[in-house]
């Protein structure tokens, strides 16, 4: 599970982010939470 500080550091790259970098990051991000849901 992430930190207070890790899920504030990956909102703050969201932001940066825009088109196909930002579909990326949102792929990432929906695998992970998926990772941790199912252990």
């Amino acid at each position: 599970m992430l930190s207070p500080k890790q899920e504030i550091l990956l909102q703050k790259l969201k932001t940066a982010l825009d088109g196909e970098e930002l579909q990326v990051m949102n792929s990432i991000l929906a695998q992970f939470a998926l990772y941790w849901e199912y252990r």
